[in-house]
């Protein structure tokens, strides 16, 4: 279950995921920083605490391979071209097919 901030921040997107599964998107950071990446999978991640710590939170990631980028985007891409975002880094846009969906 989606908390209040990441329902906000990746709801549509993640509505939407199944329309798009291994589909090629154009993320787009407000700092025109851009990513044309494979959509890959999402999943349940959480932070480096411990469960019992009170700082402790699970979200949803989305992982997807770059294929190109373009500036400074908030995301590390590692060797084999992966990275992974979710609510703390997510895009302003995404576009794929030519539509926008989030």
């Amino acid at each position: 279950m989606l908390n209040k901030t990441e329902e906000r921040i990746i709801g549509t997107f993640l509505s939407n995921l199944d329309d798009f599964e291994r589909e090629t998107m154009t993320l787009v950071w407000n700092d025109e920083s851009k990513v044309v990446a494979l959509f890959d999978t999402c999943f349940e991640d959480d932070n480096e605490y411990d469960m019992g710590d009170e700082l402790y939170e699970e979200f949803i990631s989305f992982a997807f391979t770059a294929l190109t980028s373009d500036g400074e985007p908030p995301i590390y891409i590692t060797e084999d071209s992966g990275f992974i975002i979710n609510y703390r880094n997510f895009p302003d846009k995404i576009i794929a097919n030519g539509k926008k969906i989030n």
